[in-house]
């Protein structure tokens, strides 16, 4: 799993979890170590989130839901562990930008198909006529 996370450029750690409750209370997040139950670990992805809690996600139900998401601070806003999982199915940050260049590209290409169908229509027009001509 580590592997997989340091492919993205991540870092996974586990931590115990009085460590965890004191940092946590350091960005406002009050937790004690009462409320997390079993061994904690924390995944620190730097560059792209959905794509770490994706592996995550994906990892835990290949191995038997060994890993259960618990919570997430992502762009500095906290996130429950359902947030985990519906960011956990969204595409990636290069499909992503892919289909927000498709959402810009598509209406200039529509106005290249239109214009071509008119020059295309015109030059048929006047083939027609020259034909008539002859």
């Amino acid at each position: 799993f580590r592997r997989e996370i340091a492919k993205l450029g991540g870092d996974y750690e586990v931590v115990r979890k009085r460590i965890l409750c004191k940092a946590a209370g350091e960005v406002g997040v009050e937790l004690t170590p009462k409320e997390l139950k079993g061994h904690i670990g924390v995944v620190f992805a730097k560059d792209d989130p959905a794509a770490a809690s994706k592996t995550l996600i994906e990892f835990s139900k290949d191995k038997g839901d060994i890993f259960e998401p618990l919570a997430a601070r992502i762009d500095g806003m906290l996130c429950n562990a359902q947030d985990v999982r519906k960011i956990a199915q969204l595409p990636g940050k290069d499909a992503m930008r892919a289909e927000l260049l498709g959402l810009f590209e598509a209406p200039m290409s529509q106005m290249l198909a239109t214009v071509e169908a008119l020059l295309t229509s015109i030059m048929h027009c006047l083939e027609n006529k020259i034909n008539q001509a002859k």
